[in-house]
């Protein structure tokens, strides 16, 4: 992922410090990105946290205006694992009886000899 940071100074300031700025925001950045899984990491871009956090570190070097992270790219798309239950044990239960009172009606219904009727309408253009 790439995070493009903007730092808005008070006033026009000398390379050293521009330098100095962008190391503290670089370090944070990356910092943060390893302590937290991506899901983690996008949200405290997207609530401030991470602008915050750049603020408070950049500020003693010299006044800043306003930090924000202005855009985020996704590189490579990240690999999301869902895990699904391979067996009824698994299941919580009131999946289970809830699958149960389902299948129940269906079959009351079928021995009741009900026949669903499925319409199909057509809306007026």
């Amino acid at each position: 992922m790439r995070v493009k940071p903007l730092v808005i100074t008070e006033h026009r300031i000398q390379t050293s410090k521009q330098h100095a700025i962008r190391m503290i925001m670089k370090e944070l950045i990356e910092k943060a990105a390893e302590e937290r899984t991506f899901g983690e990491f996008v949200k405290m871009m997207l609530f401030g946290e991470l602008s915050s956090a750049i603020a408070k570190a950049a500020k003693p070097i010299y006044p800043l205006k306003r930090v924000e992270i202005r855009k985020s790219e996704i590189l490579v798309e990240p690999k999301v694992e869902v895990k699904k239950p391979s067996t009824a044990e698994e299941l919580p239960e009131e999946v289970i009886e809830a699958g149960k009172e389902t299948i129940e009606e269906e079959s009351a219904g079928e021995a009741a000899g009900e026949e669903v009727k499925v319409e199909k309408t057509e809306a007026a253009s």
